[in-house]
């Protein structure tokens, strides 16, 4: 079971005087109990008897989506505004060139802050339970000493507190790996109780949003009537802006609210095409 509600915008500029150009933007939700429509998706249930107990933000959601393109045409050289009567040498040159750009950005995915413990049945994607205020908008990436983090300010627990309750008979107590998260009001995310489900809502917070900037530069050589050749220059992510990958969202992990990964640099290829 699942619905998708969105606000969808569009203009666009057909090609008119060089320039073409398209913008759109879309602030959607789509809430679900379970991405895919295949049997084996039953089993991520924690509870059957309440199956949407699991309704939640789905993996595939984003708050907002804005993408747009522009392709210009430039107005120099032969039968265009500046440069029409030109010697042919310096069209060659100067004259034929077209910039083309791609800009998007993105909201975060949604985070599952997870206790890993199967604490109610035999799921290990079980929440955390929550002890204060947590908000939305937690979350912000930042640089620190030794990497990046997505939760300032908020550390893990040396041992989550309720560790105490269980029985030090036979070391038992001393094998727990049960930690949890203080923020900075206090210890603010431990594992759940057993025989219970995290009192946090899945997915309850964003990951990092992304945006990208794609540019190329196209030189368009007239050969004859038939043949053009074009040589071009193509750019990903001309800031070479860092595309940060989701953090770790495991409490009983000394990772937790760390970036280990992120996406491609920039990168640049340069092409010869021939086309008749």
């Amino acid at each position: 079971s699942s619905t998708y509600h969105s606000m969808q915008i569009e203009l666009n500029r057909r090609f008119t005087k060089g320039v073409a150009a398209q913008w759109n933007y879309t602030w959607s939700r789509a809430l679900g109990e379970e991405e895919g429509s295949s049997q084996e998706q039953n089993d991520s249930y924690r509870n059957l008897r309440n199956r949407s107990f699991d309704r939640r933000l789905l993996a595939f959601h984003r708050t907002h989506v804005m993408r747009s393109n522009v392709l210009w045409d430039l107005p120099v050289g032969k039968g265009r505004k500046f440069g029409a009567k030109m010697p042919s040498l310096v069209d060659k040159v100067i004259g034929g060139w077209q910039v083309g750009a791609i800009y998007n950005v993105f909201s975060g995915i949604p985070l599952n802050i997870t206790s890993g413990s199967a604490t109610w049945n035999d799921f290990g994607d079980n929440t955390a339970d929550v002890t204060g205020v947590l908000p939305r908008d937690l979350g912000s990436v930042s640089r620190v000493g030794d990497g990046v983090v997505y939760f300032p300010g908020y550390r893990v627990l040396d041992q989550d507190p309720r560790v105490q309750r269980i029985t030090a008979a036979g070391n038992v107590r001393a094998r727990s790996t049960l930690r949890g998260v203080e923020g900075p009001g206090g210890i603010l995310l431990l594992n759940p109780e057993p025989g219970t489900l995290g009192n946090l809502g899945q997915r309850r917070v964003e990951g990092p949003g992304s945006f990208r900037l794609d540019m190329n530069l196209i030189k368009t050589f007239r050969i004859t009537e038939r043949f053009n050749a074009q040589l071009r220059a193509d750019a990903d992510n001309v800031t070479n802006s860092p595309q940060f990958d989701v953090p770790n969202t495991d409490i009983n992990s000394l990772n937790f609210g760390r970036i280990t990964a992120a996406g491609a640099p920039r990168i640049v290829t340069v092409g010869l095409r021939l086309n008749f």
